[in-house]
């Protein structure tokens, strides 16, 4: 049986004319740099969370998330 998450990304200041153009501006930075982001994982079931950073070399990816 597989798992489930819930995965958040913040953006802050992002610059845009319009609600939608935040959006699609958002989407093209994820198209392109998806795996220079940071992550806030959150296992559904335990409630435990962790920050992944894409960026990281696989053995320093996930560490736990104490907030």
């Amino acid at each position: 049986i597989m798992k489930t998450y819930t995965i958040s990304v913040t953006f802050t200041d992002q610059q845009a004319n319009n609600i939608i153009e935040a959006v699609e501006n958002f989407i093209e930075y994820l198209k392109e740099d998806a795996n220079s982001c940071i992550y806030d994982v959150e296992d559904e079931e335990t409630g435990e969370k962790f920050t992944v950073d894409m960026s990281e070399e696989d053995e320093d990816k996930v560490l736990p998330n104490n907030d």
